[in-house]
């Protein structure tokens, strides 16, 4: 079998390693290592025919991988007896550790490299200069709560009231509101009543004596009003007198 990729495409031994598990399709805590050890002693080896400079990381793991080999292939130790120091460090799980920790580096790595680029994509209007403000001046005063509430108290004297403005409401004259709508049946054989006092929707007053004027017109015979419907709009219209 023939390895075609260069050692130097790899950030170091433990990219390679995870490279190879997933060819083989498996977890990092499913493959063996054991298994893998022949596809990274092929690269060790193409790199040397190639006269490539391999760091010691590389060596180190190659012999690290080798140890796992060869730890399968001899017959279990015998157990050690209770005086005996036992060593619990298995290889095999100490670099599938590092496996681990390396790969969830390498994933956030990646996904920071993905949000550098959405980045890039954005635009944003120029910064505004924003001038600092001036440092509060702290003044030290020696005064006592009692002296300060009796200068609050003499700046208070000092001020002098402000004399209450009043608003005087606009006279409404029936008279007034009498010849307007006099003008307006001039004009207009028909008004609606609604838009006359439109202006005045606010003001009751106003409302209240435009009827009334209206009412006045009525009874002097120069206008009449009807509604097609009860709180319908209220039509004037204007009255024809007769020579």
């Amino acid at each position: 079998m023939s390895y075609n990729v260069k050692l130097d495409a790899f950030e170091g031994p433990l990219d390679l390693l995870l490279y190879l598990i997933k060819q083989s399709k498996l977890e990092i805590t499913d493959i063996s290592m054991a298994d893998i050890t022949y596809q990274y002693m092929e690269y060790i080896s193409q790199a040397q025919d190639n006269n490539m400079d391999l760091t010691s990381e590389f060596l180190v793991t190659a012999a690290t991988l080798i140890e796992i080999k060869s730890r399968l292939l001899l017959p279990n130790p015998p157990k050690a007896g209770e005086n005996e120091q036992v060593d619990d460090a298995d290889p095999e799980q100490r670099l599938k550790a590092r496996l681990q920790i390396y790969s969830a580096y390498k994933e956030a790595a990646a996904h920071l490299r993905t949000m550098e680029q959405c980045q890039e994509m954005v635009f944003t209007g120029p910064v505004r200069y924003v001038s600092k403000p001036e440092p509060i001046r702290i003044i030290e005063i020696n005064a006592s709560a009692e002296d300060l509430f009796n200068c609050y108290h003499r700046l208070l004297n000092r001020i002098k009231p402000v004399a209450p403005y009043n608003v005087k409401a606009e006279a409404i004259s029936l008279n007034r509101q009498i010849n307007i709508f006099k003008r307006l049946l001039s004009l207009f054989e028909r008004i609606r009543f609604g838009r006359i006092v439109a202006r005045y929707r606010f003001d009751k007053a106003h409302v209240v004596v435009s009827f009334l004027s209206v009412l006045e017109l009525m009874k002097s015979g120069e206008a009449d009003a009807y509604q097609s419907k009860p709180f319908a709009e209220l039509i004037i219209n204007r009255i024809k007198r007769r020579h």
